[in-house]
């Protein structure tokens, strides 16, 4: 169990992302806590996605480089729901905004990631 961890919250990580990505949880018609909450979400989920890629290609893939292959992987996943959303669901829709946001918590975990990797 120890050996597959990283792989393991990985999945569990995307498939969270993949659920609330394809089904609605919540009333479609409900107020947000506050303004912008879904793009902070598309942020914080990306982040932690990345950061999990991170630790699974550093510690249990030995993926070099594994900040470049997380940033990519998370990107490309990111953009297939995006597209996926306008074309496969009746209710949800893809959104170059999401996207964006997506990709800035994705470029912030790996400037971080980098940051600590050099020491500074």
């Amino acid at each position: 169990m120890k050996k597959h961890f990283w792989k393991l919250i990985t999945i569990l990580w995307i498939c969270i992302i993949l659920y609330l990505s394809f089904f609605t949880t919540v009333d479609p018609n409900g107020l947000p806590i506050f303004e912008n909450q879904d793009k902070v979400g598309h942020f914080v989920f990306y982040a932690i996605l990345t950061a999990v890629l991170i630790k699974t290609f550093s510690v249990e893939l030995i993926k070099n480089p594994p900040i470049f292959i997380a940033i990519v992987f998370a990107f490309f996943f990111g953009a297939v729901i995006e597209i996926l959303q306008h074309y496969a669901t009746e209710d949800r829709f893809g959104s170059i905004w999401d996207l964006i946001f997506n990709t800035l918590g994705i470029l912030i975990i790996g400037f971080i990631a980098k940051k600590r990797l050099n020491g500074n």
